[in-house]
């Protein structure tokens, strides 16, 4: 059985649990697809905008990356954001500025703690595997 925290989002009575321990919870960042080539288009019908789709998108980008679901820090997101020639990343609608690790909020998919550190939801990562999981066949992108 995956590791949560004990500490969890509701929202519409849907809880929301803080992955502590990513390699003890089912889904791993690998599962989830995000290659254009391999038919991914983006999240944005999943977190109800395009901006919060995109920012779904890097998140996962990163912890793929880290081979982890976190946590992770701002300047973590921002240098590899930057590497792609972009600046200013931002959660929008992903996370809520008021959320802490000790008084989370009742929305958002990411928990921003007291420590600059960013955690993510089981439910987040549910929702992307969801909408674009990984496909075991080996395929060439090109």
């Amino acid at each position: 059985m995956f590791k949560i925290s004990q500490r969890s989002l509701t929202k519409d009575c849907m809880k929301r649990n803080i992955i502590t321990d990513s390699q003890s919870f089912p889904i791993q960042p690998l599962d989830v697809n995000i290659r254009h080539c391999k038919g991914f288009a983006d999240f944005s019908g999943v977190f109800g905008d395009v901006d919060s789709g995109h920012s779904a998108y890097w998140i996962i980008k990163l912890c793929q990356r880290l081979h982890r679901w976190g946590p992770f820090t701002l300047e973590e997101m921002e240098n590899l954001f930057a590497k792609a020639g972009h600046k200013d990343f931002k959660f929008y609608r992903l996370i809520n500025p008021k959320s802490l690790f000790d008084n989370p909020a009742t929305n958002g998919w990411i928990v921003h703690d007291t420590d600059k550190q960013y955690h993510v939801t089981d439910d987040f990562v549910r929702l992307c595997h969801k909408a674009s999981p990984a496909r075991r066949k080996k395929s060439k992108c090109h």
